[in-house]
């Protein structure tokens, strides 16, 4: 029978990734003869403005085919390997595994609204209590019933791309030893293959975490082959390798904000995206973002550029009012301080309006600018004296620096679902084939 497999909150903040977690199940499964992998693990990221999830909010998925007199077996497992793995803190992981043996198009869409907006764990048992699909709450919680129910309802993805995550051992704590010259190298020899590893403008690796968790280096690409290459070279560079996969997965997609909503719709948390008018001037606020106003027909919405997306904030600085833009982000609740508010991650300058500028008459006499003489006297020129009622307003369309086109953030600023530059225009991949390794052990 074939299987669909999602887990989710395994991590916390004092260690451990539930993507390791995932490798791990993938290193016993594979030692099953009678399992078979019917496609590569998907790591699934869901929508990224949920406050209480970690900033990448990923869960994980697999598809197999497994045996019917093995189904208990398995699931035994499965739960096994995560209960060993939990880290245990102040904040305690949730960790939920769901089963279901067939995919569902109640199940896609709950996944793309876990994707786009706020899901409510109510919402998720009624769901699994409906479709009739099995779950294992391993703590006291259930949080994690929403993104590993999410995750099973992405398969199969329409739109992906593919990680490398290579790990150290989840007891090892301290600075990653990699050979950041060679990430670079790497990120210039496949360029065309691979993306949002490296910041060239800020020199900065994106593809090495910085928290407790396992993962040394994660790289991402279009294609698995690439990335075993690169795996063979960076296991040269990587001090502390434990074990490593390569994950199918919807970032790099843009998928979270494919959903357009009307100014008046929008509610806090939502990943989506508008169109309309600007309808202020930029504000530049302490700490260096940008605030402008955008207004449909039916409402309008402050639109924040933070500083930290680099060429976007700047970028937003030279908007006007009048401007047609299309603008892509996540949603933060209003407060005592603020409205409800776009957090903008992509802008599509549509249209931009011309500038007037108004100057007084040029002196016919000195060709010196003149002023005003008073209310309905006209003009009189300052140097020789001339004046006349006849002169008009001199109008002068001025240039505008910003074109119309689509805009992003610096890569620095890129969240794990944004849709890089190059990237722009790709409708996805037709790999459907595991190349011969794909993880160790």
């Amino acid at each position: 029978m074939q299987l669909l497999i999602g887990i989710d909150d395994v991590d916390s903040p004092y260690g451990m990734c539930t993507t390791y977690a995932g490798a791990l199940i993938v290193e016993a499964l594979s030692k099953i003869e009678d399992i078979t992998f019917l496609d590569y693990p998907f790591l699934i990221r869901l929508n990224p403005n949920i406050p209480f999830k970690t900033r990448g909010n990923g869960a994980v998925a697999f598809h197999l085919e497994v045996p019917e007199y093995y189904y208990e077996n398995l699931k035994e497992i499965i739960t096994d390997i995560i209960k060993k793995a939990l880290i245990k803190g102040k904040r305690k992981p949730e960790p939920v595994i769901v089963f279901s043996k067939r995919e569902n198009a109640e199940l896609r869409r709950f996944y793309e609204k876990a994707l786009t907006s706020m899901v409510t764990l109510s919402y998720a048992e009624r769901l699994v209590d409906k479709l009739g699909i099995e779950y294992y709450a391993l703590e006291s919680g259930k949080r994690g019933l929403i993104g590993a129910l999410a995750a099973i309802g992405a398969v199969p993805l329409e739109e992906y791309t593919f990680e490398l995550l290579m790990y150290r051992n989840p007891s090892k704590r301290g600075r990653r030893i990699i050979n950041e010259k060679l990430v670079m190298d790497i990120d210039r020899r496949y360029r065309d293959y691979v993306f949002a590893n490296f910041d060239f403008s800020s020199k900065r690796i994106l593809a090495i975490p910085h928290g407790p968790d396992p993962v040394l280096i994660g790289i991402r690409s279009v294609n698995p082959l690439i990335l075993n290459e690169i795996r063979v070279l960076l296991a040269r560079g990587c001090k502390d390798l434990e074990r490593w996969i390569i994950y199918k997965t919807n970032q790099g997609t843009g998928v979270h904000l494919k959903r357009v909503l009307k100014i008046s719709a929008i509610k806090p948390y939502d990943s989506c995206t508008i169109s309309g008018v600007i309808s202020s001037d930029p504000l530049i606020l302490k700490g260096g973002h940008v605030k402008v106003r955008v207004k449909d027909e039916t409402g309008e919405i402050d639109c924040l550029f933070y500083r930290e997306t680099g060429f976007l904030n700047k970028v937003a600085r030279l908007l006007k009012p009048g401007d047609e833009v299309i603008m892509g982000g996540g949603v933060r609740p209003a407060s005592s301080k603020h409205g409800l508010t776009l957090n903008v991650e992509i802008l599509n300058v549509v249209k931009t309006v011309k500038v007037e500028k108004m100057y007084n008459p040029i002196c016919p006499n000195c060709r010196h600018r003149m002023k005003s003489a008073g209310r309905k006297k006209g003009y009189k020129c300052p140097k020789c004296g001339f004046k006349t009622k006849k002169a008009e307003k001199e109008i002068v369309i001025k240039g505008r620096i910003l074109e119309p086109g689509l805009y992003l953030p610096s890569p620095l600023a890129y969240r794990h679902l944004s849709k890089p530059r190059r990237l722009i225009g790709w409708k996805g991949t037709e790999i459907k084939y595991l190349v011969e390794l794909w993880h160790f052990p």
